[in-house]
């Protein structure tokens, strides 16, 4: 009452020893006239509006658990899809590393995992691709490298029949094929070098080593090495070559021109010929191997 009076309005809560009970007591003095306005109601404190509100806090303690719920289940699934989708599509590769599609997802980490992926196949496929390539190379080199051998095999072949049979009666003769036989061994041995290089050039252990070569000797050599295969298949060598010098590897240009030389000779006709130029035009080194055999055989380099 004392508030209302020095300010319009006072309230106040205490116990009553009348109704045995806490009450809330309010006052309020009117504007229109001289008196004050009192009223009071029981005043239980927090515990009464805690008993209306548990219901409440229960059901929306309910309804926030069941919405989790359903949102952990929804993210969820929003994850492990795309990584199903993922690795089901990696298990169609089956060794074939064929290429890879993946959906955007809507998470740039997911999006990573299938970029990466997707990279990593193409990577596989690469290397498994530059695996057969090499395999190819090697079974054609080898597959060369044994077409080689047969070339001086069959030239000391032939010079040791002649000697065995006795033919030749010629000490000089006899002493020059012995020194050809050395020679297609050396040839032999050289190849056998190379397939060796071959293995350590792969792992770079070794150089190939590089001269002025002059091609008409080279030729030369290569001609005497095949006349005995080239007089079992009668056919003609002949011989053309200008005083060129190039910068290479000997040997590996003696192979080159000696195989062409060697087809040239074992897929000819019997009579036939076979032709080997060395020109220069325009500062280029033109090497033609020609024959008249079948299909006209020519080989330019």
């Amino acid at each position: 009452m004392k508030e209302a009076l020095a300010g319009g309005t006072g309230t106040a809560r205490r116990y009553s020893k009348t109704l045995k009970e806490s009450m809330l007591y309010v006052a309020i003095r009117s504007s229109k006239s001289d008196y004050i306005l009192r009223m009071a109601i029981p005043y239980t404190g927090m515990k009464e509006n805690l008993i209306l509100l548990l219901p409440a806090v229960w059901l929306s303690f309910l309804a926030a658990i069941m919405y989790s719920a359903f949102s952990a289940d929804s993210f969820a699934e929003s994850i492990t899809r795309p990584l199903k989708e993922i690795s089901q599509e990696m298990l169609k590769v089956n060794g074939d590393y064929t290429d890879l599609s993946f959906e955007r997802y809507q998470y740039p980490e997911i999006n990573i995992i299938a970029e990466t992926t997707t990279r990593m196949s193409k990577n596989v496929k690469d290397y498994l691709t530059q695996i057969e390539r090499e395999k190819q190379i090697r079974q054609e080199f080898f597959s060369n490298a044994s077409h080689e051998l047969k070339t001086p095999i069959t030239s000391v072949q032939g010079y040791a029949e002649l000697l065995e049979s006795g033919i030749i009666q010629d000490e000089a003769q006899k002493s020059d094929f012995i020194k050809r036989i050395k020679k297609e061994a050396g040839n032999m041995n050289n190849l056998i070098n190379d397939i060796l290089m071959i293995s350590r050039l792969e792992t770079k252990e070794a150089e190939v080593l590089k001269s002025d070569v002059r091609l008409s000797i080279l030729v030369e050599d290569i001609i005497e090495s095949l006349e005995p295969l080239a007089a079992s298949h009668e056919v003609l060598l002949h011989m053309d070559c200008k005083p060129v010098c190039i910068y290479a590897n000997g040997q590996q240009m003696k192979e080159l021109i000696g195989n062409l030389v060697s087809n040239a000779v074992k897929y000819n006709k019997p009579g036939g010929e076979v032709w080997i130029t060395v020109r220069e035009e325009d500062r280029n080194v033109i090497i033609r191997v020609k024959d008249n055999g079948m299909g006209g055989f020519q080989k330019n380099r």
